[in-house]
Parts: C-alpha cells; structure tokens; sequence
C-alpha cells in the first residue's frame, strides 16, 4: 500500500471527503485500481454514495469487463442510496474464496438486488454457517484499511444479528 493510499483512507475513514476532492493528481493516480474496487464495495456495504463516487472519480474503470472489475458494474447509485447486486456479491465471493484457497459454495440470481447493508449481511449468512464477517467483509474492510485494521475480530459471527453484527465490526474499527 503506497503513502497516498494510506493517505486517502484516513481520509475517508475521517469523512474528509473535501480534502481528498482536492489531494494531487499524482496522489489520486498513485490510488491503485484494487484499492479503489475495495473501497467502492465498503461503500456499497455502508451505503456510502459520496465514498462510492470518490472511489469512481479516482479512476475506477466501470467498462473494463475483466474480473477484477466487473463486479463494479452491479453496484450503482439510486435516488442518492447505493445498491449492491447478488451478481456483484458472487463474483466477490469468489475472489476472496480464491485468494483464501478455501472454495465456497454460493450461488445466486443476476437479477435479485440487495438494497441494504443488512440485506448484504443477510446474503454472506445463507452462503454457510462459517461465513463470518471476519473472512467475508472482515477480509475486504482489511484489506481496504491495511494498517489501520491489522487483525479483524476474531468471533464476531453472522449468526448473531445482521445489524448487531455490522454495528459491532464497525464499533471495533472506530477503536482500533
């Protein structure tokens, strides 16, 4: 993760959005493009439209159809509220199983849209019931947050309240 990364996600952890519309250029080119798809999905997660759109504006590429970016284009701004497709979900759910070199079964339809926070939660929880939040959005958060989140909770489970648990990850990351 480069200074400017680091830079930009203290920001954005902040809610300093006008100081990151007016960081250099160089800085917001030096965002790589993974940093930028993790950060546009916990926007999603958050129902964060203004972080959605700094993701997008940094340079993510919403036409590039490979699988590192295609996920991006099922996630979309409505009536000023974020919505995060099952087809978006799946094919991140894939990356993570992946890069974690442990397969997940999951599947689901292109066309059902999860149209909050605890519909998300509510998703990761039918995928299995060792589908925490700590491999599943615990993973992505970290990775988004590098330093800033070196360990994840260790038991905070899905089985729990998806709101409880969301609220809780989220309480546990303002402490860190």
């Amino acid at each position: 993760m480069t200074r400017a990364d680091k830079k930009i996600i203290k920001l954005c952890l902040e809610k300093k959005y006008e100081q990151i519309m007016v960081l250099p250029k160089k800085d917001l080119a030096a965002f790589s493009n993974e940093q930028r798809q993790n950060l546009a999905l916990v926007a999603a997660i958050l129902d964060d439209v203004t972080l959605f759109n700094i993701a997008v504006n940094a340079g993510v590429d919403l036409h590039q159809r490979d699988m590192d970016n295609f996920w991006l284009m099922d996630i979309c701004v409505e009536n000023n509220s974020l919505r995060v497709s099952e087809r978006a979900l799946a094919i991140t759910t894939v990356k993570e199983s992946i890069n974690s070199q442990s397969p997940i079964g999951f599947t689901c339809s292109h066309h059902a849209v999860m149209r909050s926070r605890y519909a998300l939660l509510a998703t990761l929880k039918k995928a299995g019931a060792n589908f925490n939040i700590e491999n599943a959005v615990g993973q992505t958060v970290s990775k988004l947050l590098g330093e800033f989140l070196p360990r994840g909770p260790k038991h905070l489970h899905l089985e729990d309240s998806e709101e409880d648990a969301f609220n809780s990850f989220l309480s546990w990351s303002k402490a860190q």
